[in-house]
């Protein structure tokens, strides 16, 4: 028996995702709230940008399908991720990836890519707050992003810390390559970082 006067957490409300067509449709200082102002490309400005002009929208193969994650009313966490029917304007070539792999049988399109399109700079993918758990975040996007319906999903030029954290919290190995952990399983290609040449 709880002794009289003990404190007691109130328990938190379960993450829950939002999945979003189109960036519009959430507030710019919500989404920027949560990524903040230390990488200019993961801004809410600059993505939906990229929408409005006609660079990231079906007709490029670039459909938005962004995922949102709240903890009751208040959103979390973000991450950007696009539908894609091709590889164009990613800047990781895997073309040999998705010839092979449709060649012995299976269907590299389409994928889930969680870039910044037709930008190639390491940054940050996922945008967590700080008093949210990064491995609780994770954890709870595995699931969606395996119900996609998507072949794969692609987390293209991440920084070595996110990297880091999508392979101890999500249950699966990543790398600078494609690893498919199990028969029927998602495949997940990881590129941290892309040295050019000087």
């Amino acid at each position: 028996m709880a002794q009289q006067g003990a404190h007691r957490e109130a328990p938190q409300a379960a993450l829950r995702i939002v999945r979003l067509d189109s960036l519009a449709a959430l507030e710019a200082a919500s989404w920027n709230a949560v990524v903040g102002t230390g990488y200019p490309f993961l801004r809410h400005e600059f993505l939906v940008a990229l929408e409005a002009c006609g660079c990231a929208c079906a007709e490029t193969g670039w459909s938005p399908d962004h995922l949102v994650v709240y903890r009751g009313a208040r959103l979390v966490a973000v991450l950007p991720r696009y539908a894609k029917w091709h590889s164009r304007g990613e800047y990781v070539f895997d073309w040999a990836w998705a010839d092979a792999w449709e060649r012995a049988g299976g269907d590299y399109y389409p994928k889930s890519l969680s870039a910044i399109p037709f930008t190639p700079a390491s940054g940050p993918r996922l945008g967590v707050v700080a008093d949210e758990s990064y491995a609780a975040v994770i954890a709870a996007l595995g699931p969606a992003l395996r119900a996609s319906g998507m072949q794969s999903w692609h987390l293209l030029f991440a920084d070595d810390a996110e990297v880091a954290a999508w392979q101890a919290n999500s249950g699966r190995r990543c790398s600078n390559a494609a690893r498919y952990s199990s028969p029927g399983a998602m495949p997940i290609m990881v590129t941290s970082r892309v040295s050019l040449p000087a």
